[in-house]
């Protein structure tokens, strides 16, 4: 006999757009006989029991994964901090205000950090909730969605710092009649408000979610105690149970419409970072592409300077006719005619001048602004100061009879292949004269380059392939619970002690176990490239212990800057100054004059055996190998010496390539 013909049941719910089920069994108490089944019944609505095989063990091990996601964030920042490289936004000044770009990578690993800590501390509860019992789940509404607001910012942070990776995108506009939503100001108000706002949509139903759950448990657990010692059922005890069931469903209803939400705005975090992804994939490969061939390039530049030349033409022809038409339609020969209104003469905009032309060449330089305010240059990848570089005025700026910037026009023409010269070539060449310099410090400068290129290219795929796809899942995790939440919370089980509650407890073991291990599984492969990148140049100094001297010119004084540069690339350029060097020299480390900062170009031989320490940096100057090189034709200065208890040798150096070592022995 039904428990509708035995007692007055209250009158359920009406059945919405997110009911699922037959409306027979739809908020429908079972067909229950004893009152220890209507007790089991209620207690099944908040602890739930998981019944899937084997959950709690992958809950367990999920959280031990996550851990050591973790721990591989905390080797990423600590890594940074040592190398003073650690940020997670930088300020580019522009004319029309200051832009604040994010560090893609770095802001994406702290935020997935911090996401991994709350989702270890929610399968622990979980744990304690529905297995061991110890906590009450009062507020696992909140936990239940708000769980997630991290990913809302990481991916967002994430996908502007990898607009904002390529240098166009902070090419400063002249036109001072710039769009309100072009300028610095709106982005940074994007985002910030974006994900703000985002997450607000998310924390305002929860909250009001949660308020619901915690009366209705508060009325669950005042209904055990009231029941506790009932051995039949009656009309009370029935419609109590139904009013605690009806209470949790308002709960779930929020809960179900609060993940439809999440859906949405995970869909578009995805189709948003897949976008700017692609966008600086394909620039990176366009460029890898035309480094195969220089010629192809040149063509590509000079098609782009022939349209800005054009654009410029049309805009001095527009300029030209506007002012015509302005002096022919003087008030005078127009006699009574009415006047333009004020208001079209203001929407006018005419640019006043063309955009300047920017020259392959000029991306080997720094300007003259950025020399005096010290401001980043985005020429180069990633954006650096000035400052970060060492600046020698000693350097000639002749090479061979040539002028240096015509040798520059050479080397973007040619590609750098003219470093590959024949040995008896590059004896003839004046050891006072710097060689041919590439900015990629290595014996072949083109081709390093172009590797250190595909290297950021394949870091980029991989952190593509796996981030989006996260999104992707995740979105449909959230697809799966705003489309069976409310519905399945509707329909019970059954009357069996051992399977009872509704059939909500299983989407909710299901799903979380999948977002466990989309966490894991994509974690691994996004965490790994970074850090992988993150530490290669410590795996590399492992087996390499000569460091490189890179060379670049500024545009300013027709000199080289030399920074120490990581053979693989770096971020992180160490600055230090001459006076720096000098102090050093204290200790016997340096052979180098405050007022001597010339370098000389070594023969390539091996290193000394009877060397202690062969391959150690050091600044050399000239003087101090007159006595050693048979192509220095400086006369040794008596004030310049070795380093205390050492000697300097051409052994101890070599140059490969055009690339300089300076190098010392102690």
């Amino acid at each position: 006999m039904s428990l509708s013909s035995r007692f007055e049941l209250l009158p359920r719910p009406p059945r919405s757009r997110l009911s699922l089920g037959s409306e027979e069994t739809r908020a429908m108490l079972p067909d229950f006989v004893e009152a220890q089944q209507l007790r089991q019944f209620v207690e099944r609505l908040f602890i739930y029991k998981l019944d899937v095989p084997g959950s709690y063990v992958q809950i367990k091990l999920g959280a031990c994964i996550i851990a050591l996601l973790v721990a591989v964030v905390s080797l990423i920042s600590l890594r940074r901090v040592f190398l003073r490289s650690f940020w997670l936004f930088r300020l580019v000044k522009r004319p029309s205000g200051t832009l604040v770009v994010p560090n893609s990578v770095l802001i994406f690993s702290v935020v997935e950090g911090f996401f991994g800590i709350l989702f270890i501390t929610f399968q622990w509860l979980v744990c304690d909730f529905y297995q061991h019992k110890n906590m009450r789940p009062t507020n696992f509404c909140l936990w239940y969605l708000l769980l997630w607001i991290p990913l809302i910012f990481a991916p967002i942070w994430a996908a502007k710092g990898t607009y904002f990776a390529l240098p166009s995108s902070l090419e400063p506009l002249d036109n001072p009649n710039q769009r309100w939503y072009l300028r610095p100001a709106f982005f940074n108000f994007l985002g910030l408000a974006v994900p703000t706002s985002l997450a607000i949509s998310i924390f305002v139903p929860a909250i009001v979610a949660n308020d619901f759950y915690r009366t209705a448990y508060h009325e669950q657990l005042s209904y055990l105690e009231t029941y506790a010692t009932a051995t039949q059922l009656s009309q009370d005890m029935v419609q109590d149970a139904q009013r605690v069931w009806y209470d949790v469903l308002k709960a779930i209803r929020i809960v179900n419409i609060t993940f439809i939400l999440w859906t949405f705005w995970a869909l578009c975090m995805c189709l948003s970072y897949s976008y700017v992804s692609w966008r600086l994939i394909s620039a990176i490969s366009n460029q890898l592409k035309a480094s195969k061939d220089p010629m192809s390039s040149a063509r590509q530049w000079q098609q782009e300077q022939e349209q800005q030349k054009q654009i410029g033409r049309a805009q001095s022809q527009t300029s030209n006719s506007i002012s015509s038409a302005g002096a022919s339609d003087s008030p005078g020969m127009l006699g009574n005619a009415p006047l333009p209104q004020p208001s079209s003469l203001q929407k006018l905009k005419v640019p006043v001048r063309s955009k300047k032309v920017r020259t392959p060449k000029d991306n080997f330089y720094f300007t003259e602004a950025e020399m005096e305010n010290d401001t980043l240059s985005t020429s180069f990848f990633p954006p650096v100061r000035p400052s970060r570089f060492f600046h020698t005025d000693r350097m000639g700026d002749k090479r061979g009879g040539k002028d240096l910037e015509e040798r520059m026009d050479e080397e973007v023409e040619s590609g750098g292949h003219h470093h590959q010269q024949p040995q008896e070539q590059e004896q003839e060449q004046s050891p006072q004269s710097p060689r041919d310099v590439s900015f990629v410090s290595t014996s072949n400068p083109p081709t390093t380059k172009r590797s250190e290129l595909r290297g950021a290219y394949i870091h980029l795929w991989i952190q593509f392939a796996a981030i989006s796809p996260a999104c992707f899942l995740f979105a449909l995790a959230a697809c799966s619970l705003g489309a069976g939440s409310y519905g399945l919370y509707e329909q019970p089980k059954g009357t069996d002690l051992n399977d009872m509650g509704v059939k909500f407890e299983r989407l909710f073991i299901c799903e979380l176990i999948a977002k466990i291990w989309i966490t894991c599984v994509f974690g691994t492969v996004t965490l790994t490239a970074i850090v992988v990148k993150t530490y290669e140049h410590a795996f590399v100094n492992l087996t390499i212990k000569v460091p490189v001297v890179g060379l670049a010119p500024t545009r300013k004084s027709n000199t080289f800057s030399p920074a120490v540069i990581n053979p693989t690339g770096s971020s992180f350029f160490e600055t230090r100054t001459r006076d720096d060097r000098t102090a050093d020299n204290k200790g016997g480390r340096y052979a180098l004059r405050k007022q001597d900062s010339d370098l000389v170009p070594l023969k390539e031989v091996a290193e000394s055996p009877s060397s202690p320490t062969a391959g150690q940096p050091v600044f050399s100057t000239p003087s101090m190998l007159s006595s050693q090189s048979p192509r220095a034709s400086k006369p040794s200065s008596p004030d310049i010496r070795a380093p205390a208890g050492g000697h300097v040798n051409e052994s101890a150096a070599r140059n490969q390539g055009g690339v300089w070592y300076r190098l010392w022995e102690p």
